[in-house]
């Protein structure tokens, strides 16, 4: 059985800025990026994201339109909106991602996401 998910956030793209710390040694994420990631985590929660099962793993397409398509990593494109979707899962239960930047001023994320379930394999037991 397979879930499947699409929605679209409006906006644009951000890539997930590098870490900042402060001048005491305390380590934040730059306002940008986290309100980023929150628009991500709302409009999933709206798509009907459900969290992970234990049997799964995740299939992750993205389309990001910016008007400056140039100007980001679109690693770092991806990262913002796996880090947007960590209430649903960690982001080491990927395992494929497709990304793709066009340039627009429909300025976008376009999100699709499907839960594939994994059959576990039986360990053979050792003959002495």
């Amino acid at each position: 059985m397979n879930d499947f998910w699409c929605f679209e956030v409006k906006g644009k793209p951000i890539p997930l800025a590098r870490a900042r710390y402060t001048k005491k040694g305390y380590f934040y994420t730059p306002a940008k990026s986290r309100r980023y990631e929150r628009a991500i985590r709302d409009c999933a929660l709206e798509a009907g994201l459900r969290k992970i099962r234990k049997d799964e793993v995740v299939k992750v397409e993205l389309l990001f339109v910016r008007s400056d398509i140039a100007r980001c990593d679109i690693d770092n494109l991806i990262k913002g909106v796996l880090d947007g979707l960590r209430k649903f899962f960690n982001d080491n239960r990927v395992y494929d991602v497709w990304a793709r930047k066009e340039k627009g001023k429909d300025e976008k994320t376009v999100v699709l996401l499907r839960y594939v379930r994994v059959e576990k394999k039986k360990r053979k037991k050792n003959k002495k």
